[in-house]
């Protein structure tokens, strides 16, 4: 009598990759949303800086105007990114209860790596706005915060995407695949 293989068990670092791809996709999700509210809603930048301390409220009120002003080529940005935010977090999801294949998990990460590089590219003007502001606010604080403003750019870029390559490596290892291999063929006989 032949005993049914046991099952496989699941790679933590699978977990790992498969929860940091849904946070991840529910930031570029969120960011594709301010893109799209500041690209057609002109009270959006005062609402959203009201309240705020005086230096921040110039640098958030800046960021979302100018969103606005670039509104024709970054309204379909935030179209994207919400899309594909909300389609990897319900693939890496599915993938959390083997749902999914890896390849339409890899193909869905990748799509939104390279949104996070476009929409890099895209704001080039959207940053260079917020430092000129931040360098002509009549605060003493304002020259040091503006110097540090561009780090803070390519951070907000870089660590969504660098989260993005270290979950696509993870999800295309060996044991990766094979656990969800396993899962398909378990799945494939009920």
């Amino acid at each position: 009598m032949s005993e049914a293989p046991a099952p496989a068990k699941r790679p933590r670092y699978l977990l790992l990759a498969l929860i940091a791809l849904s946070l991840i996709g529910l930031e570029l999700s969120g960011e594709g949303y301010q893109l799209l509210r500041a690209s057609t809603d002109p009270t959006f930048a005062g609402a959203q800086a009201a309240g705020l301390d005086p230096l921040v409220q110039v640098a958030v009120r800046t960021q979302l105007e100018a969103m606005g002003e670039h509104g024709r080529w970054l309204l379909p940005l935030g179209v994207a990114e919400l899309l594909l935010g909300f389609v990897l977090v319900i693939t890496a999801i599915r993938a959390l209860f083997r749902r999914t294949s890896l390849g339409t998990l890899v193909q869905f990460a990748v799509a939104n790596l390279i949104a996070c590089a476009v929409g890099y590219l895209l704001t080039a003007p959207v940053r260079a706005q917020v430092v000129a502001a931040l360098h002509a606010f009549p605060d003493p604080n304002a020259e040091a915060v503006a110097r540090f403003m561009p780090t803070v750019f390519v951070l907000r870029a870089a660590v969504p995407a660098l989260t993005l390559m270290l979950c696509l490596f993870a999800v295309t290892r060996p044991r990766a695949r094979e656990f969800m291999r396993l899962s398909e063929q378990v799945s494939e006989e009920r």
